[in-house]
């Protein structure tokens, strides 16, 4: 019990040229494209396509060239048009005034444009089909093929209408559906929730799958339309939606919240200085190098605001000797930056030999003289009891 007397880096100039670097500098930004390109499909290739003809009737060689002439971040501008990011409306209107194309054609393909080039498209085609080929025989793909696949029998066309309605994270819904990302059992039980069927079906192919029979004899081949565009996708499967449950009402899931991590509250910590060591430093004019015996914690800013002591300059300090209404197992908060007594007030002395002594100040400053037997220790501020 405490008793308290009141209440982006910029290179060196003259940096030299290291042809090595540059080298190196150089294949790992052709690793990083290759990476675009084989990497797990998250965009649109056919807005990508379009994209890249209308960068190109613009007079831009690259996509970083025009980038850097608009001020856009090049590696974000070239992952749309290489569809390895999520191009967003906002974002493509953007482009299409800045590449001077009808925005409803670069988004959709409506209206007049620019000419796309066929080996690109037929490039991105190859490359989906042959994803495709190796999601068979990949568990953790497969999954996604599943998931995707529930997601549209459930009537959302894209994965941002899904999180929307459900109240999962997109990017996670996206990771998943393109393998990136392996899906947990408790996600599954989430997908499954929230898309109306069995989540064993979604993590292993298991049957029964949750839906109704003449669909799941459908499953074998509706499952390859994975690589198709959710656009075309969706007008596949329309027939299909109002058997899926026509009445069902997507329900709301809302993933576990994480308790929050125990707050570590921060705390003043305080000397305790054995007496014998005390007068030996305040002789010397500097209790900096007086060894201590441990250290007390308090509450953060307790000392300070509570007791009304000065934080460097508190000490706690063990009698000794019962006196005054102390024991052995008492402490005592001292503030040692006071040094003059002031009327009212209870000082701590210690002499030579360890021994403290409170004194209450009588009316008129008292000060202790410099040759004394005895030396001022400071303001006592609160005492620390076992009772």
């Amino acid at each position: 019990m405490i008793e308290s007397q009141q209440a982006k880096p910029h290179l060196p100039v003259g940096r030299p040229f290291n042809a090595l670097a540059a080298d190196d500098q150089s294949a790992k930004r052709r690793a990083r494209r290759k990476r675009r390109m084989s990497g797990a499909y998250l965009g649109d290739p056919d807005k990508a396509n379009r994209l890249q003809a209308a960068r190109k009737q613009a007079g831009f060689r690259s996509g970083r060239a025009a980038a850097l002439h608009f001020g856009w971040s090049a590696a974000t501008y070239c992952a749309h048009e290489t569809a390895t990011r999520y191009l967003h409306d906002e974002t493509a209107k953007i482009y299409a005034s800045a590449f001077k194309v009808n925005d409803q054609w670069l988004l959709r393909g409506i209206g007049e444009g620019p000419a796309v080039d066929p080996v690109r498209a037929t490039q991105f085609r190859n490359k989906i089909q042959r994803k495709a080929e190796q999601a068979k025989n990949d568990p953790a793909a497969s999954s996604s093929r599943r998931l995707r696949l529930a997601r549209r029998l459930a009537g959302f066309r894209s994965t941002t209408e899904a999180a929307g309605a459900t109240g999962l994270m997109r990017t996670t819904l996206s990771a998943h559906e393109t393998g990136q990302n392996a899906v947990s059992d408790k996600m599954a039980r989430l997908y499954a929730q929230a898309f109306g069927v069995r989540a064993e079906w979604i993590r292993t192919g298991v049957l029964p799958s949750g839906y109704p029979a003449q669909i799941e004899r459908q499953l074998p081949s509706l499952i390859d339309t994975y690589g198709e565009t959710d656009k075309i996708a969706m007008v596949n499967l329309s027939p299909l939606l109002p058997a899926v449950s026509p009445t069902a009402e997507v329900r709301k899931v809302i993933p576990p919240i994480r308790s929050p991590a125990p707050k570590t509250l921060k705390a003043d910590m305080v000397p305790e200085i054995a007496g014998r060591h005390l007068f030996r430093g305040l002789t010397s004019g500097s209790l900096a190098d007086v060894p201590q015996e441990h250290m007390w914690s308090f509450p953060h800013q307790y000392v300070a605001e509570v007791l009304g002591g000065s934080l460097p300059a508190t000490i706690i300090v063990a009698p000794g000797l019962e006196a005054e209404g102390l024991n052995r197992a008492d402490r005592i908060i001292v503030d040692t930056s006071v040094r003059t007594a002031v009327p009212g007030e209870v000082f701590v002395v210690v002499d030579r030999y360890g021994h403290f002594a409170l004194i209450k100040a009588p009316a008129g400053q008292l000060s202790v003289p410099q040759n004394s037997r005895l030396k001022m220790l400071g303001k006592k501020i609160g005492r620390i009891t076992s009772r």
